[in-house]
């Protein structure tokens, strides 16, 4: 599953399962070091929350919709991916916008 790892595999009747595992890894990577490094930090944390939002809209809704009567597999993922993705644009308005 793309955001959070979690034991369960991305089902093969999401569309783009594939890119949205890749596209989710690489910006993790990318955003991440920019944070670690503080280079562009701010910008990456608004990339990095905004990519994962995106991967709750496009795969963990369907996952929801789909297992709406388990709260263990559709949303619990949901929501734990969701907080993420609030953490990471907390942290980008929380750093200071003159940092690069």
């Amino acid at each position: 599953m793309p955001g959070i790892p979690l034991a369960r595999l991305t089902p093969t009747w999401i569309p783009g399962h594939l890119f949205w595992a890749y596209a989710s890894g690489a910006v993790l990577i990318i955003c991440g070091a920019g944070i670690v490094v503080n280079k562009k930090a701010r910008l990456a944390a608004t990339y990095l929350g905004i990519m994962i939002l995106l991967v709750v809209l496009f795969v963990y809704l369907p996952i929801l919709v789909a297992d709406r009567s388990s709260i263990a597999n559709g949303l619990n993922y949901f929501t734990d991916t969701l907080v993420l993705s609030g953490a990471a644009l907390l942290l980008a308005d929380a750093l200071s916008a003159t940092a690069s």
